[in-house]
Order: C-alpha cells, then sequence, then structure tokens
C-alpha cells in the first residue's frame, strides 16, 4: 500500500468521479439510441425525416443539460477532494510538530500503513512502511513481548490498547514512546484492522530524568547540610559546656571585683555565643520545614504581662518608659502556638527598648475583621528606608549603620517574620530614620472569649518566668540540695565529667562517671547489685563502643523501669530529630548543652524530688513534695 494513500482518504477521488459520469452518459446515449430505433420502425419514411429531426433536437438538449450536471458534480468532487488534501497537509504538519504519528494494520493480510510522522519518530525517511515483523523489531528487545501481546488481544477480543515502550531508531537512538490503537470491525464484528498512534515522549522522558536528578541533588545537599548543622552545633556545645559551667563555678568563689566583673564577662559572651547558636538551629529548622506548630490556648493578656515584666528591668534601666494597652476588642483568649508567640513578641519587645534610648515603647494589642495585631512601637532611632526589608533577611543584614553593635546576631527579625507566616500571620515594620519604628505582628483570629476590663487587668495566675537581667546573679550556698542518692552521668568527654563533679559538688550531690554506654550499664548493674541504685542517669549520645540511644535501650530492656531510674539526655545534640530519637529510647528528657548549676538544680528535684530537695524543705520532712511527672516528654529547659 502506497505510505501517501491515508487509511481515511478516498482512492484517486477525482479520477473516480469522472468515470462514474462517463459511464452515466454511456448509459444514456444507449437508451436514447434504442428508443430512437423503435420509434423509426413504426414511423412511413416520409415522415421519418421531421420525427429524427425532433429526436435530434431533443437529444441535443439532453446532453446539455447532462453535461452541465456532470460538470457541476465534477467540480464538488474536486473542491472536496482539494478540501481534504488541505486538512491531510496540515494534519501531517501537526503530527510532526507534536511528534505524533498514526499508522494502520490490516488484521487479514498484516498489511501495515505509516505516516511521515511514523517514519520520523522511527528514524525513518518517508516511504514504504516496513512489515508488521520488521516494524515489531523496532522495538527494544525487553517491550517487544508487550507490542505482539497487545496485537493479539487485540485481534482476539476487539479491545483498544495503550502501553508505553522503548524504540531503537535506524540511527541507533534510543526513543521513549507511547502507543496505543483501535479496532476496526467488519459488519459481523469480525476485528478487521487496527488503526493507532504512536507519541514521541523522549523529550518528556529526558526532562523528568533532569528534575529526578535535581531533587535527589536537592536532597543530597539539604541532608548534608543538616549533618553539618548538626555536627557543628555538637562540636560548639560541648566546649561551649565547659566554658560557661566553670566560669560559673569560678564566679561562686572567693574573687575581687575586677575579677568577678572579668568572670561576668566571660559568662555573658558565652550567653551570646549560646544565644547565636540557637538563632541559626531554628533558621535552619524553618528552611527544612521541621518546625511544627502546636496549637493551645493562651491567655493573651498573661503572656503579654509576663513579657513586660522581662523587658521592665533594662527599661528601668534605661529610664524608658514601657507600656502595655490590650484593646476591649481583644479576646482574653486565642488559639496559636504558645511559645512561638512568645518568641517572637519578646524578640520586638527587647529589640525596642535595646534600640531606644529616650522616649517610650508600648506593647498594643487589638482585632479587627478576624485579624489579631500586636504592635510594639519605640521613639528610637529608626530605620533607613532601604533597610526596611532587609533586616528581615537573616543574609542581608545592615554593617554600616552604627547600631547594629547592638543589634545581636541579627536573625531574630528574619526567624520571627518566618514564624509567623507559619502561624498564618506575617510580621511588617513601619519606620523613618530618626522617627522610631512600628513592627506589627498579625495573626488570624482564633478568640475563645473577649476580654472584659482590659484597663484594670487581674494580676497573672500563670507561674512567671524570671525577669530578664543583664547579668547572671550568682548562686547562693543555699541553693544546695539535701541529698540521700547519687547520681551518674555517662560522658566520653572528660572536661564535661569534671565540669559535672564540681557542679555536683557544689550542690551538695554525689556523682559516679562512665566514659560510654557499655560502662554504664555496667555501672547500674553492679549498683544495684550492691543494694546502692542510681537515683537518676545523665546520658550524652555520641559515645565510643556504645552510645546513649543504644545504653538507654538497653537499660530498659534489662527491666530498669522509668519510675525506678529515670534517665535524661544532656547532649549537645539538640534538634527536633534527637529529641525524638531520645524519647523513642526510653529517655525521660532531654538537656541541651550548656548546662547551667540552676537548670542542674531544677532537674535534680524536679525528677527525683524523694532523692534531692532543698537544703531550706529539708526539715520538713512532714511535706515532703510530690513525685516529678514521668511522662515521656521533651525538657527544653537546658535549651533556648
Amino acid at each position: 500500500m502506497d505510505h501517501s494513500q491515508s487509511p481515511f482518504e478516498p482512492a484517486n477521488g477525482g479520477t473516480a468521479a469522472w468515470a462514474a459520469a462517463a459511464c452515466g452518459l454511456a448509459a444514456i446515449v444507449i437508451a436514447m439510441t434504442e428508443a430512437l430505433t423503435s420509434v423509426l420502425q413504426n414511423v412511413p419514411f416520409p415522415m421519418a425525416l421531421p420525427v429524427l429531426g425532433l429526436c435530434a433536437i431533443a437529444f441535443c438538449t439532453r446532453d446539455a443539460s447532462l453535461r452541465k450536471q456532470f460538470e457541476a458534480q465534477a467540480h464538488r468532487h474536486n473542491a472536496a477532494r482539494r478540501e481534504l488534501e488541505a486538512k491531510n497537509h496540515w494534519f501531517t504538519i501537526t503530527e510532526g510538530h507534536a511528534r505524533v504519528g498514526h499508522w494502520r494494520l490490516s488484521l487479514t493480510t498484516n498489511e501495515v500503513f505509516w505516516s511521515d510522522a511514523t517514519f520520523a519518530i522511527h528514524g525513518l525517511e518517508s516511504g514504504n512502511p516496513p512489515s508488521l515483523h520488521d516494524a515489531i523489531n523496532f522495538y527494544h528487545e525487553d517491550d517487544r513481548q508487550i507490542v505482539t501481546d497487545n496485537i493479539e488481544k487485540a485481534r482476539v477480543t476487539g479491545q483498544p490498547y495503550t502501553f508505553r515502550a522503548r524504540i531503537i531508531t535506524k540511527d541507533g537512538e534510543l526513543r521513549h514512546v507511547d502507543a496505543g490503537a483501535t479496532v476496526e470491525c467488519a459488519a459481523d464484528g469480525t476485528p478487521t484492522a487496527l488503526f493507532g498512534v504512536i507519541k514521541d515522549r523522549t523529550g518528556e522522558e529526558s526532562m523528568q530524568a533532569e528534575l529526578r536528578v535535581a531533587r535527589d541533588e536537592a536532597r543530597a545537599l539539604a541532608l548534608s547540610k543538616g549533618q553539618f548543622l548538626a555536627r557543628m552545633n555538637h562540636e560548639i556545645r560541648t566546649p561551649m559546656n565547659g566554658l560557661l559551667g566553670f566560669a560559673e563555678l569560678l564566679e561562686l568563689s572567693d574573687l575581687t571585683a575586677e575579677q568577678r566583673r572579668h568572670t561576668q564577662l566571660i559568662i555573658d559572651s558565652g550567653k551570646n555565643l549560646q544565644t547565636l547558636l540557637n538563632d541559626i538551629l531554628d533558621l535552619s529548622k524553618i528552611e527544612a520545614g521541621k518546625t511544627e506548630i502546636l496549637y493551645a490556648d493562651v491567655d493573651i493578656q498573661t503572656l503579654l504581662l509576663q513579657l513586660k515584666e522581662m523587658a521592665d528591668p533594662l527599661a528601668r534601666e534605661k529610664r524608658i518608659k514601657l507600656v502595655c494597652d490590650i484593646a476591649p476588642s481583644m479576646p482574653r483568649k486565642i488559639e496559636t502556638d504558645a511559645l512561638r508567640l512568645r518568641q517572637i513578641l519578646s524578640n520586638l519587645i527587647s529589640n525596642a527598648v535595646r534600640f531606644t534610648d529616650v522616649g517610650i515603647v508600648s506593647m498594643t494589642a487589638h482585632s479587627s475583621d478576624g485579624t489579631l495585631y500586636f504592635s510594639v512601637t519605640d521613639t528610637g532611632k529608626g530605620i533607613a528606608a532601604d533597610m526596611r526589608e532587609k533586616i528581615f533577611d537573616p543574609l542581608l543584614q545592615d554593617q554600616t549603620n552604627p547600631t547594629s553593635l547592638k543589634s545581636g546576631t541579627g536573625l531574630g527579625l528574619a526567624i520571627s517574620r518566618q514564624l509567623a507566616e507559619l502561624m498564618g500571620g506575617g510580621l511588617t515594620v513601619r519606620s523613618e530614620f530618626g522617627e522610631g519604628s512600628i513592627f506589627t505582628l498579625t495573626l488570624p483570629d482564633r478568640a475563645a472569649f473577649t476580654l472584659e476590663n482590659p484597663s484594670k487587668p487581674e494580676p497573672p495566675t500563670a507561674e512567671k518566668p524570671a525577669p530578664a537581667a543583664k547579668t547572671a546573679s550568682p548562686l547562693k550556698p543555699q541553693t544546695k540540695l539535701h541529698s540521700s542518692g547519687r547520681i551518674l552521668l555517662v560522658d566520653d568527654f572528660e572536661i564535661n565529667r569534671e565540669l559535672m563533679i564540681d557542679m555536683t559538688r557544689e550542690l551538695g550531690v554525689a556523682v559516679e562517671c562512665a566514659e560510654d554506654g557499655a560502662e554504664a550499664v555496667t555501672a547500674i548493674h553492679h549498683a544495684q547489685a550492691a543494694d546502692a541504685p542510681f537515683a537518676l542517669v545523665f546520658m550524652d549520645l555520641q559515645m565510643p563502643r556504645m552510645d546513649g540511644l543504644e545504653a538507654a535501650r538497653r537499660i530498659r530492656a534489662d527491666g530498669f523501669g522509668e519510675d525506678e531510674l529515670p534517665i535524661l539526655a544532656l547532649t549537645a545534640n539538640a534538634f527536633a530529630d534527637d529529641v525524638e530519637n531520645c524519647l523513642a529510647a526510653g529517655m525521660q528528657a532531654h538537656l541541651a548543652k550548656p548546662l547551667s548549676m540552676e537548670t542542674l538544680r531544677e532537674t535534680l528535684t524536679k525528677w527525683a524530688p524523694d532523692c534531692f530537695d532543698t537544703a531550706q524543705s529539708s526539715s520538713a520532712h512532714d511535706t515532703p513534695p510530690g513525685p516529678a511527672p514521668r511522662k515521656r516528654t521533651a525538657d527544653q529547659s537546658g535549651g533556648r
């Protein structure tokens, strides 16, 4: 079959029309000749000539009419043929651009038709199509059975099919194609032919392969970044634990005024470094999509008053007026993430107080049209127009502004805006240089009930955090504990073990040390056999021989329950995954290094109150403190 003859195009359209017209004309001439002969046989000769003349005139008239009909019919056929040729031309162009070809297979003769685009997809010049056997051999050897099975199934069932396979072109190029066909049937329903299409999707497949490679590279990069941050976090927190811990112990000793000032500068510098580390961790978790928003009812009045109390000491020192105004429209309680809301507002308020030398810092809260507005306004130096958006970018901090010397890490506002967006809101700023600033946090309104009489708020009933102070208060002798038990410290770093020995000695608590998880398991069993069990275990995570997670699992498997022996992670690994892994291994809490004296004291009295109590309350044993909670929740008191 000629490849240029499409299966749906009539064969020799114009020639067929003219042949039909000629046949019709011949039939009419023969019929008229027979009729004339019959008439002349019954007419006398003298009258034959007039009759013959009339018949000739009638014949000529009829011939002219028929000729006009035939010419009109031929014209219509020619117009239809030209229209069909034009459509086939555009169809061929469309196939070529779309990389889609069509084909036809006779199921009775196995004769094959290919369109020009089908030839092109197979890397061939248009011409005579291949046999069915040769056409199938263009497919990849692993895919030929798919083609054969689908053709035979269609031949038997008359059902259409589609499949995806690979072909090898004449030049050896591998191409990916989609193929499909419908079945043409005879009047009795017997399948007689397949009419199908083939689409070259090699470009699409290549693009998808490139996207998969890019996706895998991005995932590997994110994993590498996460691993690097985790490693750097561990490596920085480990020496910081010794730095801050020994500085606190040094501050408790007899020092001159200058020595005490130098010691306090060491502590303040270490805490600034810890703040920077926490900011980096927060930012990396947000960018990695690992920050979860935990919704709960939050008392707005209590929260704002607590934040005001925390900022009051520095405001009084700078003689700045600090006010808080809650509008009647503001709900008393909202449903949001209390920790993240506190983090954002605390950053805004502390920034406002730090950057304001004269005047006032105000906190306002109101609700309008389903949105909550928290604004912090200051009368500080303001922000230049070209810096208003840069302050929210962790990579574009203002290094030329002299006020940046006291701006901290520069990450707080970037973190606050991203947290606000995660909570469904936003963080904006209005400011003019030299005229102060207004930072506004917006959140969706999840009101519980409306505040009444905000001008006379009730004192907060929640436990207040300690007000932020410029310097840490040294531990007093009366903070020592009354101890009737001992703890086990598991840490491979010698400085950390020495620090814990000195800190627990200062608190009056006995401690025993193990250098890895295997030693810890052995020490716990020996202590139990000697009827002198440990009251608490502080467990590092990264250690040789046996790490902290495996040691915790082994201890729990050996029958030491969490009520009998609490295990607390004390580690430089401070990511959310680390906390989850610790709890899953059987630990009760997670403390991030560095560990302060106050945090250590609070941790001992919380998790082992029967063994460790404050010295002041040791004489009142008739009302001992209640048992510490044993639920498997993360204790982040050692972190930010």
